[in-house]
C-alpha cells in the first residue's frame, strides 16, 4: 500500500490538543483496536470499544504502532513508554482532531441517516469508493472516520446511525445530508444541524418528505427529492430490467445520465438514483459515479456488505409498513 503523505503527525497533533510528544512521529492510519493494525498506525485507546481500549494499547504497541493515545493505565509496554501520548480523555481528543481533520480538507461532506436503509446507502457507497470503514467503534464511528479524512480527500461519508446524531452533524458540517425511505427516529434531530447554503437529499416517497422539505427550506437548506416517480428533482426516464442489471435513462437534477446498475431490481435503481443525487449535490463526477455502479455486481465486497444489507434495508422497511414496493409502484 503506497502512503502519499501521513494522515497524522505528532507535531499536528500536539498542536490540536495540546498533548506533550517524547519523540516525533508520523503515522499512516489511525486504529481503535489492535486487530488489523499495521506498523505505523497510531492507536487510539477508546472505551467501550471491543477488542480496543487501554487493555488492548500494550497489544497495539508490541504491533508496531508509532505511537498510542491513552487516558489511563496500559499495563507492560516493553519499556516502549515514549511511544505512549497521555491526554486527559482520549473521545474528546478524537473530537478535536476529528474537527481538525475536516477542516483540513477540502472535502465535500455528505451525512447518511434513514435506519437500515442508510446502512444499504452507505455500504453501496464503500464499495464504489472501494474503502473498508471500522464499524466496530460504536458511538466513535463518525468521529474516528473524520479523523481518518485525507488531507486531499475530495469526499467524506459519514453514517449516523452509530453515536449521537445531533453531536456528530455539528461535527461533520455536512454539506448533503441523504434521507432514505427507510424511517429513522435521528433524523428529526439531525436536521436541526443542517446549515445555510447546505442541500437535503430525500427520497420524495417517505411519509415524512413533505414536512422535512418545508423545514429545511425555512431554513435555507437547498432540496434535492429523488423517486422512480415523474414528480421529483431526480427521477427516472427509462427503465429496463436484465436478469444480473438494470439500466436507466435518469434525469439528475436536470442533467439527463444513461447508466447500468450492476444488479438487478427496481429498488437497488432507486438507490442508485439516490447516489448519483448525492454526487450531483456535491459537485462530483456523474460520468465516474455511473462508471462504478456498472460494475457493482463484480467482486468479493458484494457478497460481504451489499446483498446482506439489502435483505435487512427490505425487512425493516416491510416492518415499519415502508415496504419498498410502495416507491416503486409510482413508476408503473
Amino acid at each position: 500500500m503506497q502512503i502519499d503523505e501521513p494522515i497524522w503527525t505528532s507535531v499536528e497533533l500536539g498542536a490540536t490538543c495540546g498533548a506533550l510528544m517524547a519523540r516525533p512521529w508520523y503515522a499512516d492510519g489511525l486504529r481503535v483496536t489492535s486487530r488489523g493494525l499495521l506498523p505505523g498506525d497510531l492507536f487510539i485507546a477508546l472505551d467501550g470499544v471491543p477488542g480496543g481500549g487501554h487493555d488492548a494499547a500494550a497489544d497495539a504497541i508490541a504491533r508496531g504502532a508509532i505511537a498510542a493515545l491513552v487516558h489511563g493505565d496500559v499495563g507492560d509496554t516493553r519499556d516502549d513508554n515514549q511511544r505512549l501520548v497521555h491526554v486527559a480523555d482520549t473521545g474528546a481528543t478524537l473530537r478535536l482532531m476529528a474537527a481538525h481533520a475536516r477542516d483540513r480538507a477540502p472535502a465535500s461532506r455528505i451525512v447518511l441517516t434513514g435506519g437500515a436503509d442508510a446502512n444499504l446507502l452507505r455500504r453501496m457507497l464503500d464499495v464504489l469508493s472501494r474503502e473498508r470503514r471500522d464499524m466496530t467503534a460504536g458511538e466513535h464511528t463518525v468521529p474516528l472516520t473524520l479523523a481518518r479524512l485525507p488531507r486531499s480527500a475530495r469526499f467524506g461519508v459519514f453514517d449516523l446511525a452509530y453515536g449521537d446524531a445531533v453531536a456528530d452533524v455539528a461535527l461533520v458540517k455536512p454539506h448533503v445530508m441523504m434521507v432514505g425511505c427507510a424511517e429513522g427516529t435521528e433524523i428529526g434531530e439531525a436536521f436541526e444541524g443542517l446549515a445555510e447554503g447546505s442541500m437535503l437529499v430525500i427520497d420524495r416517497d417517505r411519509a415524512d418528505a413533505s414536512s422535512l422539505v418545508r423545514r429545511a427550506r425555512r431554513r435555507g437548506v437547498a432540496v434535492m427529492t429523488v423517486s422512480l416517480g415523474s414528480r421529483s428533482d431526480v427521477r427516472v426516464l427509462k427503465l429496463t430490467e436484465h436478469a444480473q442489471c438494470t439500466c436507466l435513462s435518469a434525469d439528475i437534477d436536470g442533467v439527463p445520465v444513461t447508466y447500468k446498475v450492476g444488479l438487478p431490481g427496481r429498488y437497488l435503481a432507486l438507490k442508485s438514483l439516490m447516489l448519483m443525487a448525492a454526487v450531483k449535490a456535491a459537485g462530483g463526477d456523474l460520468g465516474r459515479a455511473a462508471m462504478a455502479l456498472a460494475g457493482l455486481g463484480a467482486g468479493r465486497d458484494m457478497d460481504d456488505t451489499v446483498r446482506p444489507a439489502i435483505g435487512a434495508a427490505m425487512r425493516d422497511e416491510q416492518q415499519t409498513g415502508r415496504a419498498p414496493t410502495r416507491a416503486l409502484m409510482l413508476a408503473e
